[in-house]
Protein backbone atom coordinates (compact mmCIF):
# COMPACT_ATOMS: atom_id res chain seq x y z
CA UNK A 1 0.00 0.00 0.00
CA UNK A 2 0.89 3.29 -0.80
CA UNK A 3 -0.73 4.80 1.87
CA UNK A 4 1.35 2.90 4.41
CA UNK A 5 5.01 3.87 2.71
CA UNK A 6 7.04 5.64 4.86
CA UNK A 7 10.83 6.67 5.13
CA UNK A 8 11.05 5.78 8.90
CA UNK A 9 9.11 3.46 11.34
CA UNK A 10 7.96 5.95 13.36
CA UNK A 11 6.26 7.25 10.39
CA UNK A 12 4.47 4.10 9.27
CA UNK A 13 3.48 3.19 13.23
CA UNK A 14 1.34 6.81 13.01
CA UNK A 15 -0.17 6.21 9.92
CA UNK A 16 -1.15 2.60 10.32
CA UNK A 17 -2.19 3.72 13.77
CA UNK A 18 -4.36 6.90 12.83
CA UNK A 19 -5.84 4.94 9.53
CA UNK A 20 -7.11 1.90 12.06
CA UNK A 21 -8.30 4.06 14.45
CA UNK A 22 -10.31 5.77 11.99
CA UNK A 23 -11.97 2.41 10.98
CA UNK A 24 -12.81 1.60 14.44
CA UNK A 25 -14.46 4.64 14.98
CA UNK A 26 -16.08 5.18 11.60
CA UNK A 27 -17.36 1.49 12.47
CA UNK A 28 -18.44 2.33 16.04
CA UNK A 29 -20.54 5.26 14.33
CA UNK A 30 -22.60 3.40 12.20
CA UNK A 31 -23.46 0.29 14.90
CA UNK A 32 -24.72 3.24 17.49
CA UNK A 33 -26.10 5.06 14.76
CA UNK A 34 -28.35 1.64 13.27
CA UNK A 35 -28.92 1.00 17.04
CA UNK A 36 -30.77 4.26 16.80
CA UNK A 37 -28.65 6.15 19.68
CA UNK A 38 -28.91 9.82 20.22
CA UNK A 39 -26.66 12.41 18.42
CA UNK A 40 -25.46 13.48 21.89
CA UNK A 41 -25.01 9.72 23.45
CA UNK A 42 -23.07 9.44 20.08
CA UNK A 43 -20.69 12.16 20.41
CA UNK A 44 -19.92 11.52 24.30
CA UNK A 45 -19.13 7.80 23.38
CA UNK A 46 -17.51 8.74 20.40
CA UNK A 47 -15.49 11.39 22.27
CA UNK A 48 -14.84 8.53 24.61
CA UNK A 49 -13.52 6.15 22.43
CA UNK A 50 -11.44 8.59 20.82
CA UNK A 51 -9.22 8.88 23.89
CA UNK A 52 -9.39 5.41 24.83
CA UNK A 53 -7.77 4.60 21.20
CA UNK A 54 -5.21 7.77 21.45
CA UNK A 55 -4.28 6.52 24.72
CA UNK A 56 -4.07 3.03 23.52
CA UNK A 57 -2.20 3.93 20.25
CA UNK A 58 0.39 6.16 21.85
CA UNK A 59 1.21 3.19 24.66
CA UNK A 60 1.30 0.64 21.79
CA UNK A 61 3.87 2.76 19.71
CA UNK A 62 5.76 3.80 22.72
CA UNK A 63 6.25 -0.15 23.26
CA UNK A 64 7.39 -0.87 19.74
CA UNK A 65 10.02 1.94 19.66
CA UNK A 66 11.82 1.80 23.28
CA UNK A 67 13.70 -1.26 22.15
CA UNK A 68 14.91 0.69 19.18
CA UNK A 69 15.82 3.94 21.35
CA UNK A 70 17.73 1.89 24.18
CA UNK A 71 20.06 0.09 21.43
CA UNK A 72 20.87 3.49 20.06
CA UNK A 73 21.93 4.56 23.97
CA UNK A 74 23.75 1.27 23.95
CA UNK A 75 25.45 2.32 20.70
CA UNK A 76 26.25 5.86 21.46
CA UNK A 77 27.69 4.66 24.56
CA UNK A 78 29.92 2.10 22.52
CA UNK A 79 30.74 5.38 20.31
CA UNK A 80 32.28 7.32 22.84
CA UNK A 81 34.01 3.98 24.28
CA UNK A 82 32.12 3.87 27.15
CA UNK A 83 31.81 -0.05 27.48
CA UNK A 84 30.08 -0.69 30.94
CA UNK A 85 26.71 0.87 29.78
CA UNK A 86 24.42 -1.33 28.96
CA UNK A 87 20.58 -1.35 27.37
CA UNK A 88 18.15 -2.73 29.51
CA UNK A 89 16.07 -5.38 27.04
CA UNK A 90 12.08 -4.54 27.36
CA UNK A 91 11.58 -8.13 26.23
CA UNK A 92 12.68 -11.59 27.41
CA UNK A 93 12.70 -13.16 23.85
CA UNK A 94 12.88 -12.47 20.66
CA UNK A 95 14.59 -10.32 18.01
CA UNK A 96 14.33 -7.24 20.53
CA UNK A 97 16.04 -9.47 22.90
CA UNK A 98 18.66 -11.19 20.47
CA UNK A 99 19.78 -7.77 19.47
CA UNK A 100 20.15 -6.30 22.98
CA UNK A 101 22.05 -9.58 23.76
CA UNK A 102 24.20 -8.88 20.55
CA UNK A 103 25.26 -5.51 21.61
CA UNK A 104 26.11 -6.67 24.91
CA UNK A 105 27.87 -9.21 23.95
CA UNK A 106 29.53 -6.77 21.40
CA UNK A 107 30.38 -4.24 24.31
CA UNK A 108 32.24 -7.23 26.26
CA UNK A 109 34.13 -7.57 23.29
CA UNK A 110 35.40 -3.87 22.44
CA UNK A 111 36.10 -3.48 26.67
CA UNK A 112 38.65 -7.03 26.17
CA UNK A 113 40.09 -5.44 23.31
CA UNK A 114 40.51 -2.25 25.19
CA UNK A 115 41.71 -3.56 28.34
CA UNK A 116 44.58 -5.81 26.06
CA UNK A 117 45.37 -2.79 24.19
CA UNK A 118 45.85 -0.58 27.38
CA UNK A 119 47.72 -3.38 28.70
CA UNK A 120 50.12 -3.38 25.54
CA UNK A 121 50.64 0.32 25.68
CA UNK A 122 51.25 0.08 29.62
CA UNK A 123 54.22 -2.44 28.95
CA UNK A 124 55.86 -0.26 26.42
CA UNK A 125 55.62 2.97 27.79
CA UNK A 126 57.21 1.08 31.25
CA UNK A 127 60.06 -0.09 28.60
CA UNK A 128 60.28 3.61 26.96
CA UNK A 129 61.31 4.98 30.40
CA UNK A 130 63.60 2.17 31.27
CA UNK A 131 66.36 3.28 28.23
CA UNK A 132 68.84 5.89 27.75
CA UNK A 133 67.68 6.97 24.49
CA UNK A 134 65.52 10.11 24.28
CA UNK A 135 62.14 8.90 23.08
CA UNK A 136 59.09 10.72 21.70
CA UNK A 137 55.40 9.35 20.61
CA UNK A 138 53.19 11.04 18.71
CA UNK A 139 49.78 10.25 17.76
CA UNK A 140 48.25 10.43 14.60
CA UNK A 141 48.22 14.08 14.49
CA UNK A 142 51.67 14.47 15.28
CA UNK A 143 50.80 15.65 18.54
CA UNK A 144 53.08 14.65 21.54
CA UNK A 145 51.64 11.97 23.66
CA UNK A 146 54.13 10.89 25.31
CA UNK A 147 58.08 11.06 26.15
CA UNK A 148 60.73 9.67 28.32
CA UNK A 149 62.92 11.29 31.09
CA UNK A 150 66.13 10.74 28.99
CA UNK A 151 64.16 13.03 26.46
CA UNK A 152 63.01 15.27 29.36
CA UNK A 153 66.69 15.89 30.79
CA UNK A 154 67.90 15.98 27.59
CA UNK A 155 65.45 19.12 26.59
CA UNK A 156 64.96 20.55 30.19
CA UNK A 157 61.42 20.36 29.87
CA UNK A 158 58.79 17.75 31.28
CA UNK A 159 56.76 16.58 28.10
Amino acid sequence: MTILKSKSLSQYLNRALVLSGLCILLLLFYLLKALQWQPWDIAIVMAAATLILLHTFYRFKKRILSPFERALLHLESIEVEDYNQYAKADYAEGHSAEIHQKLKSLSHHFQSQKSRYDQHAFLLYQLIDQLNTPILVLNKKLQLTYANAAFTALYGQPW
